[in-house]
């Protein structure tokens, strides 16, 4: 069994509009056999939203010689706070070789899921419509390379949400510089990781991750290539990721088998 706490918080613009989420989870993982496991995880909360009118000026309350704030906008009353229940699920399939020989580098791992958030459509107040289902399905490989330092990383990422969608599909190279000690453990895995991914009709996504024992240390950078490339001239942005996850999926020594990432 597993159970995760999540925590949101979100306060923007002169409305202080604000977005609280928490949400509980709980998931179960049955091993199928040695290769194959399936996990399935609930999760389930509260959200609120709110926000204060004071830091708003609307034209009804402007006059001739500008801003008057003594004048009633005739807005009160409609953006009261709203809280309301939010629920979700998934499923997740994970397969993964045992790899007796680490110098032959031939191991192979595989791993998809799918998830629904907002199973109930909650209505989220202020007026707003009610949230869409979001449908989320992934899938992703890790491929040795026999007889290399090499292993081939793919991956791909389905959203959609009401009438919204997105596709990332993209991979890295990871190549292993020093294998973790077999017998002692003092020398830890490290491997760089070198690769792309494309989010259809909207950026290309060049990446890169240094990864030392369970730490890995990320960086990508979005560039634009949508209809909005002539206002951003191309730019994107930079984005940096910290993991760090146990056991090490690519870590497979005397005595282990390997296990995927999830």
């Amino acid at each position: 069994l597993g159970a995760g706490l999540f925590i949101y918080q979100d306060i923007a613009g002169d409305s202080r509009l604000s977005t609280t989420q928490v949400n509980l989870s709980l998931s179960s993982v049955i091993t199928i056999n040695t290769a194959h496991k399936i996990s399935a995880g609930i999760q389930g909360g509260f959200a609120q939203r709110k926000l204060n009118e004071t830091g708003l000026h609307w034209g009804a309350q402007y006059d001739a010689n500008g801003y008057a704030p003594q004048i009633a906008s005739g807005e009160s009353g409609v953006f009261e706070n709203y809280t309301y229940g939010d629920f979700s699920l998934g499923v997740s399939w994970s397969y993964g070789e045992s790899a007796t020989n680490m110098s032959s580098n031939n191991h192979l791992a595989a791993n998809a899921g799918i998830a629904m958030y907002h199973l109930n459509t909650p209505k989220q107040g202020l007026d707003l419509d009610k949230l869409h289902r979001e449908f989320i399905a992934h899938a992703g490989f890790n491929i040795g390379v026999k007889g290399t330092s090499l292993s081939l990383v793919p991956a791909i990422l389905y959203l959609q949400q009401g009438p919204l969608n997105e596709i990332t599909a993209g991979g890295m190279l990871r190549h292993t510089i020093r294998e973790e000690s077999k017998y002692t453990g003092l020398l830890k895995e490290t491997a760089v990781l070198l690769g792309a991914y494309y989010r259809v009709g909207d950026a290309f996504i060049p990446s890169f991750m240094f990864e030392l024992s369970n730490f890995a240390l990320g960086i990508s950078y979005d560039v634009n290539i949508s209809s909005l490339k002539e206002a951003s001239d191309g730019a994107g942005g930079f984005e940096i990721s910290f993991r760090y996850i146990t056991p090490n999926p690519f870590r497979y020594g005397k005595g282990t088998k390997y296990t995927p990432m999830l």
